[in-house]
């Protein structure tokens, strides 16, 4: 949780890097995200470092609300300035507009009144803009900022807009405002690896290496940008190769002479999976199409570097998928379709959440669960030699630092807490939790689990206890 300060005016801060949720055989890679924090007026003298789960880089500060001269103003109206400053100094930035709109139009107040208020707007729209993007709201915090940038530009609102321009997919206006931001803050790494990640969905590749070079210049030692400055020349090699087809919710793009016999099946099955996904399980469909993008297996591995060698796909942002030669010759395969089923789980989420780092547990055991259609799913079924159940430490650290083997195990065991869940708790539980992600829950274990009225302490004790008994697990029945 963010450090809460008292410095008057302080909307928030950005961050670019965090792992969203990782996927035995598909793999949900490091994809750039925007966490909201507060700082204390200290941290943003230091340098900007990007680190492997998240690194937040402060907002430069609002200017204060100004006081006028006490004898412009009649008792009344010092009052009403005094409240208006009182919800701004305790953070609460949308009540204090709210005080200013709802005065702003009173005929009754003084030319003095007026003009103090017309020159805090700037101040207090794009404060609250902030505290809504914190939120993940940028339905709210965009026309806030508009507000804002229309009466006085500052680097306060270009930021904001740049950022919900870039989670809104409105890539066009995102690079308007990136620009300018960073023409006037060029040393700030985190907006340029966001910019870098919509010039390549503008597929300006090399404009996206020129910038993530810019960054990686700044501080050599920053090992999550040269990772991904390595996979950027990789993808703009594979570009001129490569051309798009659409759907409803979906942008695919493949590699031209070799991947069209694939385009219709996968989205297709993207589709179906969407489907199923609102209408079983609650999820909102996705307000702009999701990207996704078709690669030959043998270039994957410099595409995704950092990732681990049993990934069959991954999920940054966009969802990434190898294919393999078996994989052309039988595109109904039916590995293709989990993959891609599994890895929209993963991007839903994604979205509901807004980027926020899920249990891998929870993160990967509903992507395996949700992959298998319901009516083709069966029992669970235990490994040869199945062994403990995992303590409940081994559920919360990030799976991909672990070798095949030991992924495997804690995948397949996240898989049977998902079952235990629906066993223990309904068929309707896993819409309950599903439904329950959003930009406010909790992301913790027990944050999650607490719509079911249980902890994940106790649904590890009675998973186990259910492992130990090899106790056959699977779709309910009703199903």
């Amino acid at each position: 949780m963010a450090k809460k300060t008292t410095t008057l005016g302080l909307i928030g801060a950005v961050a670019a890097l965090a792992l969203v949720g990782h996927a035995f055989r598909s793999w949900s890679f490091e994809a750039p995200k925007v966490v909201l924090a507060e700082t204390a007026p200290a941290a943003r003298a230091a340098s900007p470092t990007v680190a492997a789960a998240a690194t937040t880089v402060p907002v430069p500060v609002a200017p204060k609300l100004a006081l006028p001269a006490a004898p412009e103003m009649n008792a009344a109206e010092t009052e009403l300035v005094r409240k208006i400053h009182a919800k701004f100094a305790t953070g609460d930035f949308v009540s204090a507009l709210t005080l200013a709109d709802q005065n702003a139009a009173r005929e009754d107040l003084s030319p003095a009144f007026h003009e103090w208020l017309m020159q805090q707007l700037p101040v207090l729209l794009a404060s609250a803009g902030w505290s809504k993007l914190r939120l993940g709201d940028c339905e709210d915090a965009t026309p806030l900022f508009r507000r804002a940038e229309s009466l006085k530009r500052s680097k306060e609102t270009a930021k904001g807009l740049a950022v919900c321009y870039y989670k809104q997919k409105n890539f066009i206006g995102a690079q308007e405002q990136f620009g300018w931001y960073l023409e006037r803050e060029s040393g700030d790494l985190e907006m340029q690896v966001l910019y870098a990640d919509v010039l390549e969905s503008e597929g300006r590749y090399d404009d996206a290496v020129k910038m993530l070079e810019q960054a990686a210049a700044q501080d050599a030692k920053l090992e999550g940008v040269s990772q991904r400055l390595q996979s950027m020349r990789a993808r703009a090699k594979e570009a001129p190769l490569q051309q798009y087809e659409t759907s409803r919710n979906f942008r695919l793009l493949y590699r031209s002479g070799d991947h069209e016999d694939l385009v219709n099946n996968v989205l297709e099955n993207l589709e179906i999976a969407l489907d199923e996904y609102v209408e079983t399980y609650g999820l909102k469909p996705p307000p702009a199409p999701i990207e996704v993008i078709l690669y030959p297996a043998a270039q994957f591995k410099g595409i995704v570097v950092g990732g681990p060698d049993w990934a069959e796909g991954i999920f940054d942002g966009r969802l990434r998928i190898p294919i393999r030669e078996t994989t052309l010759q039988n595109p109904d395969a039916k590995l293709l379709r989990e993959v891609l089923r599994h890895e929209l789980v993963h991007a839903l989420f994604s979205l509901a959440s807004d980027a926020r780092q899920l249990p891998p547990w929870f993160d990967e055991g509903m992507a395996q669960r949700l992959a298998c259609a319901s009516p083709g799913c069966g029992p669970f079924v235990f490994p040869a030699t199945p062994g403990s159940f995992l303590g409940s430490p081994s559920f919360f650290a990030p799976y991909i630092s672990l070798d095949a083997a030991r992924a495997g195990r804690a995948y397949r065991q996240s898989l049977y807490l998902i079952f235990a869940i629906e066993r223990l708790y309904g068929e309707d539980a896993l819409r309950t939790l599903a439904q329950s992600i959003s930009t406010t829950s909790e992301p913790s274990s027990d944050g999650i689990l607490k719509p079911l009225g249980t902890t994940f302490d106790e649904l590890q004790k009675k998973a186990a206890y259910l492992w130990a008994n090899r106790t056959v697990l699977g779709i309910p029945p009703s199903r």
